[in-house]
């Protein structure tokens, strides 16, 4: 087994592991580094075994922090690796981490729940500080009737509205045009009655649309754009990046339809999962904001998996 930098072809067989999206992928990170204006040296590494990468750790340095651009390290390993076989990935892994520490610098892991693996061990014996959230995951390949079924009564109402009275245009890698991003930031800017972010991170996000990495879905209602969003799509995990609705019309449903019509487009698509981020809780420091809108996914499926965030100060 072999330790190496990422390639292209790296990242294309990360992207289709099963709840591995498009956030995971170089020009995410470059939009998470335009966004928050903030640099970072992406130390990810894959291993390569018989000719093709098995196993990726996410990692990425800023400020003395050890994570990956805002967010946990993490590894993913290719399904068929043997328990042997996992065990030389971390403990290559494992090395490579330890090597990246620095006195006084915080690291980040993530591992999803489960058996631990020996990372989480270790940094448990370092009397890491550990936390526990909830991904939320609607899975889509249990069919459209399930699917429907497990969203909530009255946001099925809310949805048939949409159908009813909202005109949908989908804009991704077959149509997209520089008008269309152009469309959503002046919306964006519109409703949050400011600049909310750097010029460029636009850019980047219609580089992602035109690779096939996201697309936007636009509703008008009265021929009039009142709802934007923008979906985030790997090989088999979709994510649901960024919701923008007219506040003015906040007494009509405008977000259930287009969360709805992106998740039935994603299936189209093959993906399995639909990503709609982290369970808020008040107990990690979330807003009441926060809180409303996690409350509002939920709407959408009761389906939350657990994972741990570590913490470890290295000392001197």
């Amino acid at each position: 087994m072999q330790l190496e930098p990422l390639s292209d072809t790296d990242w294309t067989q990360l992207r289709k592991l099963t709840h591995c999206d498009s956030r995971y992928v170089p020009l995410h990170s470059e939009y998470y580094e335009c966004y928050f204006e903030h640099k970072h040296k992406d130390l990810s590494r894959a291993i390569i075994h018989g000719k093709r990468a098995v196993a990726w750790l996410l990692c990425s340095e800023s400020n003395n922090e050890l994570g990956f651009y805002g967010d946990a390290a993490r590894v993913y390993i290719a399904p068929g690796l043997s328990v042997v076989e996992q065990r030389g990935v971390f403990s290559i892994f494992g090395r490579y981490i330890k090597s990246l520490f620095k006195p006084g610098m915080v690291f980040y892991y993530r591992q999803d729940a489960g058996l631990l693996d020996p990372i989480s061990l270790i940094l448990l014996d370092d009397t890491a500080d550990v936390s526990s959230h909830y991904e939320q995951l609607i899975p889509l390949a249990v069919g459209d009737e399930a699917i429907w079924n497990a969203i909530r009564e009255k946001y099925r109402k809310y949805i048939r509205w949409g159908e009813d009275n909202l005109q949908t245009i989908l804009i991704d890698k077959d149509n997209f045009l520089h008008e269309h991003i152009e469309k959503f930031r002046f919306f964006h800017l519109k409703i949050a009655g400011r600049t909310t972010r750097p010029l460029d991170s636009w850019a980047i996000q219609a580089e992602m649309i035109k690779s096939g990495d996201a697309f936007i879905v636009f509703s008008y209602w009265n021929d009039e754009l009142v709802a934007a969003s923008l979906f985030l799509c790997g090989a088999s995990t979709a994510y649901y990046a960024v919701g923008v609705y007219e506040r003015a019309l906040f007494d009509k449903p405008l977000s259930h339809y287009n969360l709805y019509y992106g998740m039935v487009h994603v299936k189209k698509l093959g993906c399995h999962y639909m990503n709609l981020g982290d369970m808020p809780l008040a107990i990690n420091g979330a807003s009441e904001k926060e809180l409303g809108i996690g409350r509002f996914k939920r709407g959408f499926g009761d389906f939350y998996f657990p994972y741990f965030k570590y913490k470890l100060t290295i000392s001197s």
